[in-house]
């Protein structure tokens, strides 16, 4: 029998009880670790007003107002006073109480009474809803609405942009192993006067110029005149910038934005003859991940990546005119390109720099035509203009948010509650400890991410509470977790422990002892249903159940 090797494992570790105060969880503030008065969780009922929702126990009765509302005097001072105005519907009680004290109202609150054991408090001033127990009339938990906006509708998008250019540029390593700029071109296809479309390009070689920043200036000032649009960079970020970003900011009027390193825009502006020119540099990798030669395949463009011999060119050979190089130049780690393809290429009067230009302009047709037929799909399916966007993320943000956004369910977050909350997102293991096998199964799972997401999910507007009753929630929650033990009270070794854990140095771990942290509530009704994990509740975020937020999006993408 053959062996098999399964190639993911869990990390099994033990905290052996330690204290769970010395346990730091990234980006959690040590107040939010225990309850107290300070605490942002505690939200404390304030004095001076009845607890119990028995309108006999309220005070002396004191008669009635002008509008017929109960009057009661509070036992121990006789200059508080509770106005009482009582209605019934469905065998609820709502009751609405008006505090005084010497004539000045200094509270006022509503009771929901039902026949259930507990009754609801809303105090509008405190925007606080209090929980009491009928038998004991004590405070069971407290719940504050987060300060959060409904996410707004986008609008669709009444026409697409076509004023779309490409930018592109070819270096060579030299001799110090440093990246050098030796030739750069655009590509436009714009409308003219009549709304027939013209193509327009242009290509720059080094040896044209004095120097690579008169070569990008050239180009940047002839690219700015034809009003391109969006000039679309693709991995503007992190190559492409580092040879232009200077010689934009030392002669032209820029204006970037950035996210981290990333940048989103570069808006630039030339002034000459009185007349301002514009046109803003994109990243077409921050929209469209993967090479082009990748890209290329993947939306069955008409020109494809050409083939070009990378490592030939240098400072030294720029205006060669010869036999074509070798195979190595052509062939590489990164640039897999066959013999025969190889051969086809004519082998007398190759000329660098025509090469050069044929790649080049290859390299920007290639690009135009993904970007056009990537800006058509969304834009025909969704009627969103990518040019509008920087990123991915913000172009489905912006889809979701103009076509699929279910109203008033759901809500922008910040501040310590957004930090809260991202404490408990940890996502999925993906570590590898035995890096070899043998006869091994591969498996993998289509579209989880949409399926899961069409289960209910945490919606409306968050409420912070205090109730240490997990079945209360369907949300996030901060608890202690502590794994089963044994009859001598020791920890069993699971094989499996399913819980994750979030170290300070980011790392994943599943581990066998006692912690807190922030979790999902329906992950620790499961460890605790299913594996018999201890749960104790501190607090948490209250969501609504919401179900089929998103149903109308995935299966629109998915049929």
């Amino acid at each position: 029998m053959k062996k098999i090797y399964y190639v993911i494992r869990y990390r099994i570790i033990s905290f052996n009880d330690i204290d769970v105060k010395k346990v730091n969880l990234r980006n959690l503030k040590p107040n939010t670790k225990v309850f107290s008065k300070t605490n942002r969780f505690s939200l404390i009922m304030p004095e001076n007003i009845p607890t119990t929702h028995n309108i006999d126990k309220y005070g002396i009765f004191d008669g009635f107002d002008s509008s017929g509302n109960k009057i009661f005097i509070n036992y121990k001072n006789p200059d508080i006073k509770y106005i009482v105005k009582d209605s019934s519907k469905n065998n609820i009680i709502n009751r609405d109480v008006d505090c005084y004290f010497k004539d000045n109202i200094f509270i006022s609150y509503k009771d929901i009474i039902s026949n259930s054991n507990i009754f609801e408090r809303f105090i509008q001033s405190l925007n606080v809803y209090y929980y009491l127990d009928k038998n004991t009339s004590l405070v069971l938990y407290s719940e504050k609405p987060i300060k959060s906006k409904s996410l707004k509708q986008a609008f669709r998008d009444p026409y697409k942009n076509e004023k779309i250019s490409v930018f592109d540029i070819e270096c060579f390593i030299n001799k110090n192993n440093l990246f050098i700029p030796f030739a750069c071109g655009w590509y436009s296809y714009l409308n003219n006067k009549q709304k027939v479309k013209k193509s327009k390009s242009c290509l720059y070689y080094i040896t044209d110029f004095s120097s690579v920043d008169e070569m990008f200036i050239k180009c940047f000032k002839d690219l700015i005149k034809i009003n391109p649009g969006v000039v679309y960079v693709h991995n503007l970020s992190k190559f492409d910038s580092f040879f232009i970003n200077k010689i934009l900011f030392e002669n032209f009027n820029v204006n970037a934005k950035y996210k981290g390193r990333l940048i989103l825009s570069l808006n630039v502006k030339y002034n000459e003859d009185g007349k301002t020119y514009k046109m803003i540099f994109k990243d077409s990798l921050l929209l469209l991940q993967g090479s082009l030669k990748y890209l290329g395949k993947t939306y069955n463009v008409e020109t494809k990546k050409s083939l070009f011999p990378y490592s030939f060119p240098n400072e030294d050979n720029l205006n060669y005119i010869g036999d074509k190089p070798d195979f190595k130049f052509y062939s590489n780690d990164d640039n897999n390109v066959s013999i025969d393809d190889y051969n086809s290429i004519p082998k007398d009067n190759w000329n660098l720099k025509d090469e050069t230009f044929k790649y080049l302009i290859n390299d920007l047709h290639c690009t135009y035509q993904i970007l056009e037929k990537f800006t058509n799909i969304i834009y025909n399916g969704e009627r969103i203009d990518v040019t509008k966007v920087s990123t991915i993320s913000s172009l489905s943000f912006k889809i979701i948010k103009a076509n699929y956004l279910p109203l008033n369910k759901l809500y922008q977050i910040n501040g310590q509650s957004h930090k809260d909350i991202r404490n408990a997102y940890i996502g999925g293991r993906v570590d590898s400890f035995t890096p070899f096998g043998e006869n091994i199964k591969c498996y993998d799972v289509n579209s989880l991410y949409p399926f899961a997401m069409l289960n209910p999910l945490p919606g409306g507007q968050a409420k912070m509470s205090n109730d240490t009753n997990l079945e209360n929630y369907f949300g996030v929650v901060y608890a202690k977790i502590s794994t089963p033990t044994n009859s001598n009270g020791d920890y069993i070794n699971l094989k499996y422990p399913p819980l994750p854990f979030k170290c300070d140095n980011g790392s994943l771990i599943n581990p066998i002892g006692c912690w807190e942290g922030w979790y999902f509530s329906e992950e620790l009704k499961y460890v605790r249903d299913n594996h018999a994990y201890k749960i104790d509740v501190k607090h948490g975020y209250k969501f609504t159940k919401e179900e089929g937020l998103f149903n109308d999006l995935f299966i629109n993408i998915m049929i």
